[in-house]
């Protein structure tokens, strides 16, 4: 595929794992993609894209996927300015680095997840005091993973800081914030229609109407204040995060719904709930280019709705009913 720049095209994770070798879809996506790419396209993916193929138990595969759709790394500019810079032939650098101190920091910082999930009561019968320890022991694994990548010099102030870590773990209300999130869902559910069809038929462009026309008024008027409608169309008035939790938000409503963040076991649950995340994620970081391509339905619906209220122009292909 040619290497030249024309139109960047944001690959979703979901589409580039569908281009590995045993995936039944391979065949024809890459077909699919061969031809956006005649037609202009020139595919770009991120750092969240490299961490989830670096987590993955096959990295190398997604070094050769990348290799082979001659993919341009995202990388943002550091400013408020909207723009970011491509970099072409990094895949196999980044993916195939070995792990260190920036990967246990994700992994610890998506535990920070951990207590919304709780709170939506989706962790089945995981009892305050069940998560409280599991962070704990995750921080604990952290810091001492931390100790042995850096000098010993540093270790006094690595041990203060995660003293300070747990102290914050220790003293989040756990069971105060699923008592108001399950409230908060109760009323939310008695506001929406019963059958989540109906509200599957409302245009993206209306959605958030939809949802903030169901609510009451102090409802609708802090969600309007955190995120006023156009809040991403400015790249300078944009803040890191922002369209990120926006879109999480939009799934925490039931905009979107995947039953596998609250079925089968716990650790299926907690890792489906991270991915719902991280889609959202990749909704923010495609939102500098032209075009957002995803497998996934919901992850189309979802980036579909959030461009539409706050203002970015990304399309959204969902790559999927794409046909010839």
């Amino acid at each position: 595929m040619p290497n030249k720049i024309r139109l960047p095209v944001y690959l979703d994770q979901c589409v580039i794992s569908r281009l590995q070798p045993d995936s039944p879809e391979r065949d024809d996506l890459l077909a699919t993609l061969k031809l956006m790419a005649e037609k202009g396209a020139t595919f770009v993916y991120s750092w969240l894209n490299v961490e989830e193929a670096r987590s993955s138990d096959r990295p190398e595969i997604f070094v050769v996927i990348l290799e082979e759709l001659s993919a341009w790394l995202l990388e943002p500019s550091g400013k408020s300015d909207g723009k970011a810079t491509l970099s072409h032939d990094r895949a196999r650098e980044l993916i195939l680095a070995e792990n260190g101190p920036a990967d246990d920091a994700m992994r610890v910082m998506e535990d920070l997840l951990k207590p919304l999930h709780f709170s939506t009561g989706w962790l089945g019968d995981m009892t305050e005091n069940d998560l409280r320890a599991d962070m704990l022991a995750d921080m604990e694994a952290f810091w001492t993973s931390m100790e042995t990548e850096l000098p010993t010099f540093t270790h006094g102030h690595l041990r203060l800081a995660g003293n300070n870590m747990s102290n914050l773990i220790q003293d989040i209300p756990l069971e105060r914030l699923k008592i108001e999130q399950l409230q908060w869902q109760s009323e939310l559910r008695q506001c929406l229609p019963q059958n989540p069809a109906q509200l599957d038929q409302v245009p993206a462009a209306e959605a958030v109407d939809f949802l903030l026309a169901s609510m009451d008024e102090r409802a609708r008027a802090e969600i309007s204040g955190l995120y006023p409608q156009g809040f991403w169309a400015s790249p300078t008035e944009r803040e890191d995060g922002t369209l990120t939790s926006f879109a999480f938000m939009l799934f925490m409503m039931g905009l979107v719904r995947d039953k596998r963040t609250r079925t089968k076991g716990l650790q299926r649950r907690q890792q489906h709930f991270r991915g719902q995340f991280r889609d959202c994620h990749h909704i923010e970081l495609a939102s500098v280019c032209p075009v957002f391509a995803t497998w996934d339905k919901g992850a189309a619906r979802l980036a579909k709705t959030a461009y539409s209220y706050a203002g970015a122009i990304t399309e959204v292909l969902h790559i999927s009913k794409v046909k010839g």
